[in-house]
This record gives structure tokens, C-alpha cells and sequence, in this order.
């Protein structure tokens, strides 16, 4: 959690200080522990998802693979993102909507909710 806020405080100050920090949020979405996939997405929530996505397109990529996450949570969260991604960069939508489509069939009802 400290981590996240120090993270927030430093791409609030001065971005560039980050381009190591970022990219490597993409790679905590890909690790077992579910509480650490969760706060890589929430952390990149709080950044600001269309101006990260422009700067680092593969992280885009990342995110849109948890639409396969084996946790409801999470596929939810990354709904959000995407939402939240649409609202400021409709461009974006042939490379999302496909995924979204995917999850208005999601076997859990959260997730279609």
C-alpha cells in the first residue's frame, strides 16, 4: 500500500521518473497472489489508464489477458479499466470490445452484472 502512494505521488510530480516502475506493474498482473493483481489494477486505476496505455501500449495487452483471470475480482476490475479506457479513448474500442462481448457470457454473474 505504501508502495502504491509513493508510486502516485512520484507520476503525479514527475511521470517520467516511472518508465521502469510501469511496465513492471504489468508484469505483478501475471503472479498467483490474487491481493497483488488486484493492486496492480487498481494502482494503474489511480494512474490514469488512457495516458498509460498511450505511453505503454504491451501494458494494454496485459491488463486485456486478465479478462481470463481465474478470479471474478479481477475480471471485474479489469472491466472497469477497460470502461474507464473507453470513456477517454474511444479509438481504443475494436482492440477492447472483443473482450468485453467475451465476458457478457462470463460464467459468473459478478461478472456480467
Amino acid at each position: 500500500e505504501r508502495g502504491s502512494e509513493l508510486v502516485l505521488a512520484l507520476y503525479a510530480v514527475h511521470p517520467e521518473l516511472l518508465l521502469v516502475v510501469v511496465p513492471r506493474l504489468g508484469d505483478q498482473l501475471l503472479v498467483d497472489d490474487l491481493e497483488i493483481r488486484l493492486n496492480a489494477l487498481r494502482l494503474l486505476s489511480q494512474l490514469g489508464v488512457k495516458s498509460l496505455f498511450e505511453q505503454y501500449p504491451t501494458l494494454l495487452a496485459k491488463v486485456l489477458g486478465r479478462f481470463q483471470d481465474k478470479e471474478a475480482d479481477v475480471r471485474c476490475l479489469v472491466l472497469r479499466l477497460c470502461a474507464e479506457l473507453l470513456e477517454h479513448s474511444p479509438e481504443h474500442f475494436a482492440q477492447v470490445q472483443p473482450h468485453i462481448t467475451e465476458r457478457l457470457r462470463d460464467h459468473q454473474d459478478v461478472v456480467r452484472c
